[in-house]
């Protein structure tokens, strides 16, 4: 019996179409992201913006998807292009295989790159590194009810 798992295999290129159905976003505001520079299709950096397709990488599209929730987040289209700009001159591309860090933060203003448990990059503060410590409040109440159920728990009391 052949356990292999089957994967799908992912386009060299998607559309306009596909690429604001994967992302969340609408056409028009694709269109608007490329006509301000905020987000020019990778791989269509040397077509003209009108009258040509549009070829987004699959890079592209973790972008877009992360800028449509940064925009229901209240971040404004211009702290998103600094943010932009500098996470792409400091990061490598994001591909289906990589990608540089875990997160992408924000406070509804600014927005931070999260790279390692303990380094935030500021993006819109010409990549200002700054430190912090998350906490994940469900690991200590999972612990708590580990502990709870430790039948020792209330003979050490």
């Amino acid at each position: 019996m052949n356990m292999t798992k089957k994967v799908a295999s992912i386009p060299v290129y998607y559309t306009t179409k596909e690429a604001a159905q994967l992302s969340g976003l609408t056409r028009t505001m694709l269109d608007y992201l490329v006509r301000s520079d905020l987000l020019v299709p990778s791989l269509s950096v040397n077509c003209p913006k009108r009258g040509r397709p549009r070829k987004y990488s699959f890079g592209d599209l973790v972008i877009l998807r992360a800028i449509s929730h940064l925009v229901e987040m209240g971040v404004s289209i211009t702290r998103l292009k600094s943010a932009l700009k500098q996470l792409f001159e400091t990061h490598d591309e994001i591909t289906p295989g990589t990608i540089p860090g875990r997160y992408l933060v924000t406070d509804g203003t600014s927005v931070y790159f999260r790279k390692d448990n303990h380094t935030i990059e500021s993006l819109n503060q010409g990549g200002q590194l700054t430190f912090s410590f998350v906490l994940e409040v469900q690991t200590f109440r999972d612990q708590i009810v580990k502990d709870l159920q430790n039948p020792n728990f209330r003979k050490a009391s």
